[in-house]
């Protein structure tokens, strides 16, 4: 049903050129041909203006520093295909991400987000863990309440008119705005899961750690803002509960494994 839509990938980056050359190839390197695909630039100065450079067929914009939220919203107003992948500019997308994608789409076409798996790549893009998804309990809101699930944006495909529903990434939830629009569209529109694996993961820096606490203060905001959606409702007070469990308990360890993952990865 949509084997020839055209789908845009959009890569956002801000200060990754070691590693933004791989993004971008494996963007052009998909199995499905009917592309486009932007680098936008959130004000970089460390050179990926001039590692976009080297590569044809894509399309550049270049900002001032505003956050992946305002970046992924410019390469959304500036697209023009049917569906949308977000790529970060330090990760990869496998060959068949968006062809898989499509045919999710073709099989669950109420679908606004299909989510496959990603898998873990340190900085020289070795794997080092493949991601599993426990199995869905519920629906998707209640699943995503309990923890973002879609970890990595490339995991993700998006329906383009799912934005004009509603509405952009929120800056406000950054790093964790893409979880608040997960759980936004899931509130209202039909979200799917797959278990194919679609895109790597790059782990690298030892600036992991402040990320990670960063991160917390702010899935921390995503899920307080969920209480007025849920409380009238005692199925989803539960998820909500679990999920508000989850992320303390979650973002204590991981503070200590980002840094233990840092370490082994730059040395």
């Amino acid at each position: 049903m949509f084997k020839d839509s055209k789908v845009s990938i959009i890569i956002t980056t801000y200060n990754q050129a070691p590693y933004l050359g791989e993004a971008i190839a494996s963007a052009l390197g998909q199995s499905h041909r009917n592309l486009e695909i932007f680098v936008i630039d959130d004000g970089s100065t460390d050179g990926s203006e001039e590692v976009a450079a080297r590569f044809s067929g894509i399309k550049y914009i270049k900002q001032k520093n505003q956050g992946v939220a305002a970046a992924r919203n410019t390469g959304v107003r500036a697209c023009s295909g049917e569906f949308i992948v977000l790529l970060d500019g330090d990760d990869r997308l496998l060959p068949d991400a968006v062809e898989i994608g499509l045919k999710q789409f073709g099989s669950h076409p109420e679908a606004m987000i299909v989510a496959g798996l990603a898998r873990m790549i340190n900085k020289n893009g070795e794997v080092f863990e493949v991601h599993t998804r426990k199995s869905l309990d519920g629906t998707p809101y209640e699943y995503l309440l309990k923890g973002n699930s879609i970890f990595m944006p490339a995991m993700a495909m998006y329906r383009r008119g799912v934005f004009d529903l509603v509405g952009l990434f929120d800056g406000r939830y950054a790093p964790a705005e893409d979880w608040e629009m997960y759980l936004r569209i899931a509130r209202s529109y039909p979200v799917v899961f797959h278990d194919h694996i679609v895109a790597e993961y790059r782990i690298h820096g030892m600036n992991s750690s402040r990320k990670t606490a960063l991160l917390f203060v702010q899935a921390h905001k995503v899920m307080v803002d969920q209480w007025k959606y849920v409380r009238q409702d005692e199925t989803l007070r539960k998820a909500y509960k679990a999920g508000y469990d989850r992320l303390h308990k979650l973002y204590g360890e991981e503070l200590v494994n980002d840094i233990r993952r840092a370490w082994r990865n730059e040395h």
